[in-house]
């Protein structure tokens, strides 16, 4: 319909949000991100055209321009193209009145939700509040150059990891309306999560394994710019047998999370907890830092203090191969949805991306851990009681020493 990408859109962003919407929504959305409809190479013509005057797209700036797009999204499209200096590049460009569809959409998402929320007195799920954080992931996507600017950062950030990549723009021929980047060869990674698939040996898992969870941690300890959308299909994979192996491209940069100081260490000791295994401690966090406008009833904080309990006791019972913090944070989040605990929505962002990542890597290698490689970077890059806290503990159920 016309609020067609705004509302795939903001399937998308419900998929990712499991602290406010139950699984029965959650899951079946998340297909959203493998689904968004294509436009007519008439359009992209159009659009490119208005872009790039007085000049002409298809004599001054691109050689070549292949009609069929290579991927399509809820807010654009990628077509492969060729400048006249023989660049080979992707093209993206905005779908037919995605701008105005977007506005009208989000007024219609917002109406709906007033109207709910007064209907079925449904205040604690703050339905409105939930489209004002939509509203801004949106809207985020609809300004193609800032996308652009996050390639910049990401690449400085990991210009000395000479085995991940990310394309490079072309900033002068990158607008609102159209980015213009390196196009990347590779592989998607869906295409090596069968076990089934035998193309790479069981060391090269690991290796893939490894480069995909270490580079989301990197962003996360490290860098404190996070890629918001990781999914497979923004994931390919790159075989140099002859020049260090395996390589990785991330794609598709739009939407990113970065935390204030304050949210940053709260994280952080929500992590330390479920590394520890302290539901209890996990719980007061997320009350003491919730965004209810009031505290739950105490005998509320109790039942959910031990269920939170119930399930890091659950989940650290095995071995620490075993322990999966994905799924454990992602249970948290439905923990928080059902007893009205708000959280900050950068942590769920967060929460999605590790249990994405994550699950790509154990259906890798099944034996893959991602507490043991959060400890090394926690330790250098967070010398602080939270990051040396979480680090003890992990050192501690090695059976290690830390340093």
């Amino acid at each position: 319909g016309k609020c067609g990408p705004c509302l795939i859109k903001f399937g998308q962003w419900i998929a990712t949000r499991p602290d406010i919407f139950p699984e029965d929504l959650t899951v079946p959305l998340s297909e959203l991100h493998t689904r968004a409809p294509a436009h007519p190479f008439s359009h992209t013509k159009r659009s490119l055209e208005e872009a790039y005057s007085p000049a002409k797209y298809d004599k001054d700036i691109f050689l070549t321009l292949s009609p069929e797009p290579i991927a399509s999204g809820a807010v654009a499209q990628v077509h492969r193209g060729i400048l006249h200096d023989g660049t080979d590049v992707a093209v993206k460009e905005k779908h037919p009145r995605v701008d105005s569809i977007g506005s009208v959409g989000l007024s219609l998402l917002r109406t709906a939700a007033w109207s709910l929320t007064k209907l079925f007195r449904l205040e604690d799920f703050s339905l409105e509040e939930s489209i004002d954080q939509f509203s801004d992931v949106m809207m985020a996507q609809l300004d193609l150059s800032k996308e652009a600017h996050n390639l910049i950062r990401f690449r400085q950030n990991f210009k000395d990891f000479p085995r991940v990549h990310f394309p490079r723009p072309l900033m002068e021929h990158t607008n609102t309306n159209v980015l213009v980047e390196t196009f990347e060869e590779g592989v998607p990674v869906s295409v090596y999560l069968s076990h089934n698939n035998k193309t790479l040996s069981d060391n090269q898992r690991k290796s893939l394994a490894y480069l995909g969870v270490s580079s989301f941690l990197k962003m996360m300890i490290v860098d404190n710019l996070v890629h918001s959308d990781l999914h497979p299909g923004n994931m390919l994979v790159r075989n140099r047998e002859n020049n260090g192996g395996l390589e990785v491209v991330i794609l598709d940069v739009g939407l990113v999370t970065e935390l204030s100081d304050r949210d940053r260490r709260n994280f952080l000791a929500l992590f330390s907890a479920v590394a520890e295994g302290n539901g209890r401690l996990g719980a007061e966090l997320m009350i003491k830092h919730s965004r209810s406008t009031s505290p739950p009833a105490p005998e509320d904080a109790e039942k959910f203090k031990e269920e939170i309990h119930r399930l890091l006791m659950a989940a650290t019972a095995g071995s620490i191969s075993q322990i999966q913090v994905g799924p454990v944070l992602s249970h948290l989040l439905t923990l928080c949805r059902r007893h009205r605990i708000k959280i900050e929505s950068n942590f769920a962002s967060l929460v999605t991306g590790i249990a994405v990542v994550e699950g790509l890597a154990r259906q890798l290698s099944v034996e893959f851990n991602l507490l043991e490689e959060a400890r090394p970077l926690l330790l250098a890059n967070h010398p602080d009681i939270v990051a040396r806290f979480v680090a003890k503990r992990v050192e501690k159920l090695f059976g290690r020493l830390a340093g």
